[in-house]
Parts: structure tokens; C-alpha cells; sequence
């Protein structure tokens, strides 16, 4: 391409501009748990889950209300997790965990008390500096700065699909509630607001 005085023209740039509807009116302000997820893998909903995506999705939800709670849908995102745990058939594993535990923090991460343990969940932003171990095939391997950045890298990457991304983490019984520290990463849970009919995407199209 050249000018009217024989020079070349660089390329046209052309970029994306992204727009978040926070208002709801884009989408069917019905949030769905879409995609259960680690480091390597993911699983997108509804589909059979491997046991540590199972124990992913069991600990995300008893980081929320108990299913029975009055409260248990004011919140939508707590909601869509706790679907998606009885979807999968844990109901009885969520009940079992919270047998006499009716105690859930919110101060700053959403966590509550439940087999034996504290469930976390939250941005990754916000919960993984605060995570000193990573759960990789059963076992749970120390998690330096360069972890702590793959987490962050990968809670991107997963978000960059259009989905709002928790990570899920778990501590020892005796770990605060107020100020949860030392946790066990565990992995990601995506969750959707698909758009309303007749909407268009707004993702631009694959060269």
C-alpha cells in the first residue's frame, strides 16, 4: 500500500476494545458454574468430574452458605457453585462436611468451616499470596513467587474466555477465618453469564 507521493504506508492497526456489562442487560443475569479447572487441565460443565475436581467443586461450595440456609441464594455467585456441587451429586458430602459446623466468615474471602478443615475461595488476585502450598496430582508441593505467578497467569488466561474466576483453597482446621494464611492451593472454578438471545459476541473472530 502506498501514499499518492509513492511512499509506503505501514499496515492499519486494529485492536479489540472489551466492554463488561455490569448492569446485566447483555446477559441473562443467570450465572452458571461453566468450568472447573487446575495448572493443566479443565473440565467444562456438565460433565463427569475426576475426584480432585469433585473435592475442587465440594470445597468451593462449603466455602458458601449451607444449601439449606435462608441466605443460601442471596448470593449469586455462591449460588451458581452450590447448583453445580448438587449437579454433581455431592449434596450429601456438603451436608456431611457441615455436620455441626454453622459457622461462615466473610470479612474479607468468602471460607467456612467443614470436614475437618477451612474452604476458601476468592479472586486469585487476593487469595493466592496467601496460598504457601500447590495440590498437584495428591500432593501437596511448596509454591514459591514463580507458583504464586503461574497461578495468577493461568486465573488470566482462564478469565480471558469470558468467565468470573475463583480460585479454590484449603487450610488446617486451626487456620483464622478472619485472615486465612498458609492455605493449600487447590484449582479454578469458572462461572458464566451467558448472553441474551439475539445478542452478538463481542469476541473478535480467529484469523
Amino acid at each position: 500500500m502506498h501514499s499518492s507521493a509513492g511512499l509506503p504506508l505501514s499496515r492499519p492497526w486494529v485492536g479489540w476494545t472489551w466492554f463488561a456489562d455490569k448492569t446485566g442487560t447483555l446477559t441473562e443475569g443467570r450465572l452458571a458454574l461453566g468450568l472447573i479447572a487446575d495448572l493443566e487441565r479443565e473440565v467444562r460443565l456438565p460433565a463427569a468430574l475426576p475426584p480432585d475436581f469433585r473435592h475442587v467443586l465440594l470445597t468451593g461450595a462449603l466455602a458458601g452458605p449451607h444449601p439449606d440456609a435462608l441466605d443460601a441464594t442471596s448470593d449469586r455467585t455462591d449460588a451458581a457453585v452450590s447448583e453445580a456441587a448438587e449437579d454433581a451429586g455431592l449434596r450429601r458430602e456438603l451436608h456431611a462436611a457441615r455436620e455441626g459446623v454453622a459457622v461462615r466468615y466473610r470479612p474479607r474471602i468468602p471460607c467456612g468451616r467443614g470436614g475437618g478443615r477451612l474452604c476458601v475461595e476468592g479472586a486469585a488476585e487476593a487469595l493466592a499470596p496467601r496460598c504457601t502450598h500447590l495440590r498437584r496430582d495428591g500432593t501437596d508441593h511448596p509454591l514459591d513467587g514463580s507458583g504464586t505467578h503461574e497461578l495468577l497467569a493461568r486465573a488470566t488466561q482462564l478469565a480471558e474466555s469470558g468467565l468470573r474466576v475463583l480460585l479454590v483453597a484449603e487450610g488446617p482446621p486451626d487456620t483464622p477465618g478472619d485472615d486465612p494464611h498458609g492455605l493449600v492451593a487447590l484449582g479454578f472454578l469458572g462461572i458464566s453469564d451467558p448472553l441474551r438471545p439475539g445478542v452478538p459476541s463481542a469476541r473478535p473472530p480467529v484469523p
